[in-house]
C-alpha cells in the first residue's frame, strides 16, 4: 500500500468515527428534546387544570355543569368550552407527539376531565368530536382522529348511558 492509499484509509476511518459521533449526539439532543417536550406539555396541563380549583368562578362554572350545561349563561358556557377546547387541543398535540406511547389509559383519564359532565358531554357531541378532525397534521390525522374519537365515544357512552348516533 502506497502513501496515498494509507492517507485515503486514515481520512475513511477518520470520517466514520465522525459520523458516529455526530449520530450519537443526534440521538442524546432527540432523547434531551423528548424529555423536554414532556415536561412542558406536562406543565402546561397542570397550569391548566390548576385553573379549575384555583379560580373559584371557573370551578363554580365547572361544578354547576356536571349535570346539564342548560344551567350555565353565555358567559359561563364561553369560559367553560374554552377550557374544553384548550384540553383537547392539548390531548391532540400530545397523541401527534406520540405521549405516553398513545396508550388508552392516558388519554381516557386526561378526556374525563371534559367527558364525566353532562356539559362536557353536550360540548363533545356539538363540537369535540369534530376538534379532533381539525388539529394537527395530516400524516397521522386519520388514525389520530379515529383513537381519540373512540375515547370521547366511549366515555360519552359511560357518561350518559347513550350511543353516539353519527
Amino acid at each position: 500500500m502506497d502513501i496515498i492509499g494509507v492517507g485515503n484509509l486514515i481520512t475513511g476511518i477518520a470520517t466514520l468515527i465522525v459520523a458516529i459521533v455526530l449520530l450519537l449526539q443526534l440521538r442524546t439532543n432527540h432523547s434531551d428534546s423528548y424529555r423536554e417536550l414532556t415536561f412542558k406539555s406536562y406543565e402546561i396541563g397542570q397550569s391548566r387544570m390548576s385553573s379549575l380549583y384555583n379560580d373559584k368562578e371557573l370551578s363554580d362554572i365547572y361544578v354547576k355543569s356536571t349535570n346539564d350545561s342548560k344551567a350555565l349563561n353565555e358567559n359561563e358556557k364561553f369560559r367553560l368550552f374554552s377550557f374544553f377546547a384548550l384540553h383537547f387541543g392539548q390531548l391532540a398535540t400530545d397523541y401527534t407527539l406520540g405521549r405516553a406511547l398513545r396508550e388508552d389509559y392516558y388519554y381516557k383519564t386526561a378526556m374525563a376531565v371534559v367527558m364525566n359532565n353532562i356539559a362536557g358531554c353536550e360540548w363533545y357531541l356539538d363540537k369535540g368530536r369534530k376538534f379532533f378532525e381539525n388539529t394537527n397534521t395530516k400524516s397521522i390525522k386519520q388514525g389520530q382522529v379515529k383513537f381519540l374519537q373512540r375515547i370521547g365515544d366511549e366515555l360519552y357512552k359511560e357518561t350518559t348511558g347513550e350511543e353516539i348516533q353519527i
